[in-house]
């Protein structure tokens, strides 16, 4: 889902880093399997141009609305900017 919001909203490219564990307010998360033999807790990161923000946030908004999740959102100074435009 949120790989799909990323291209659909024009990002070129993203890292998923899979089995992520953690402790928030829903209490400790494994990186092991959930409801089937594939799907594990994700962290994406996800470097785009200030123009594809706005898009991004929105669609995250929305999906945060019936599932839980956390975005961060900053500045990133990169050291090849062309691969971002």
């Amino acid at each position: 889902m949120v790989s799909n919001l990323l291209t659909n909203s024009g990002v070129t490219g993203y890292t998923g880093l899979s089995g992520v564990s953690g402790f928030g307010h829903h209490g400790y998360h494994e990186g092991r399997l959930l409801f089937n033999d594939t799907d594990t807790p994700t962290l994406i990161i996800a470097v785009m141009p200030d123009s594809h923000v706005d898009a991004v946030l929105a669609g995250l908004l929305t999906l945060f609305e019936d599932r839980s999740g956390v975005m961060f959102v900053s500045d990133t100074y990169v050291s090849r900017p062309d691969y971002f435009r």
